[in-house]
């Protein structure tokens, strides 16, 4: 991906948006070809399915895809230089069983935390727990009745 938008020899960025950033529609000299911003909004969007940290920014640049400007061509480039320092980053997927999906990689301990913020039945929070090798001793237990 990097190759096909010509920034495979850039420095990379520790996060894929400059903060407070706010994007807004371009004024009429400021537009690009939109057929490369799409292309690299489409790119990004495939990527977030294994790629939480995109999603974001992805989502973000995807409200201006029919009439994207500089900027926001620009911050779609910071996205890919953020993706050039954080290539190890995602999350692989394969299917054991009929609606079972096991987790193959996660490299960060971020996106563990992730997984463990989203709402689950305790039962369920409780074999995943064990899934992944999570002890329950450091964590304070409530009776529920």
């Amino acid at each position: 991906m990097l190759n096909k938008f010509k920034l495979d020899n850039c420095k990379s960025v520790p996060t894929p948006l400059i903060p407070n950033t706010k994007l807004s529609k371009p004024e009429e000299d400021e537009k690009v070809d939109g057929s490369i911003y799409r292309s690299l909004v489409g790119s990004l969007l495939y990527l977030t399915a294994t790629r939480l940290d995109l999603m974001f920014a992805a989502s973000l640049l995807s409200r201006y895809m029919q009439t994207p400007g500089e900027v926001h061509m620009g911050v779609a480039r910071c996205v890919l230089r953020y993706i050039k320092g954080t290539k190890g980053y995602g999350i692989w997927y394969t299917k054991e069983k009929e609606s079972e999906v096991k987790i193959l990689h996660c490299p960060t301990n971020e996106q563990l935390v992730d997984i463990f913020t989203k709402p689950l039945p305790r039962r369920k929070f409780c074999v995943l727990r064990a899934a992944l090798g999570v002890s329950s001793k450091n964590l304070k237990e409530e009776n529920v009745d």
